[in-house]
């Protein structure tokens, strides 16, 4: 469970950002931060591995995380750059274990104050594809951005996926 304060803004009257959800007299205006948190919730998985970064991540802007969801059996991956600028990444993993599968990829971007309130016609909204991803793929992870790639029932034992996934630059 997660929380989130404040909660709730009126377009013209906040009294201090970022609110989770905007809201006028007639209409909703989500967030991006109720995005990311609806996001997280639904790609959060119950089993972590240990991976393992060729560059020091703390330093980069960038944070990765990866699990596994044990009712559908998918395994999730989850990119974040918090900072102003593109990064280039590889993910591979550190075995033969997964060949070519089809996943879902999911990606948010977007500056983190914005809000969707329709004015000046913006759209935030998380974009959902279907793509073909190899055992090593490089990925370019947006400024501002969330990506999770959902790989279903990838048939793997939890011990051999432990430590065996890398990002590297």
């Amino acid at each position: 469970m997660s929380s989130y304060a404040p909660l709730f803004s009126k377009i013209g009257h906040s009294s201090w950002e970022p609110d989770l959800i905007h809201f006028s007299n007639t209409e909703v205006f989500p967030s991006i931060s109720y995005y990311v948190q609806q996001m997280f919730s639904t790609n959060s998985g119950n089993y972590y591995f240990d991976s393992l970064s060729s560059v020091p991540l703390r330093n980069e802007d960038l944070a990765f995380s990866a699990v596994r969801e044990e009712k559908s059996g998918d395994l999730i991956l989850k990119l974040v750059n918090y900072g102003g600028h593109t990064r280039s990444v590889r993910l591979k993993t550190s075995s033969d274990h997964l060949k070519e599968v089809g996943a879902t990829k999911t990606i948010f971007t977007g500056d983190p104050k914005t809000a969707r309130d329709n004015s000046d016609g913006s759209s935030i909204f998380p974009v959902i594809s279907q793509i073909t991803l190899s055992p090593t793929f490089d990925y370019e992870v947006r400024a501002y951005s969330l990506t999770v790639f959902r790989l279903p029932n990838i048939l793997l034992k939890a011990s051999s996926l432990a430590s065996s996934f890398a990002v590297a630059q």
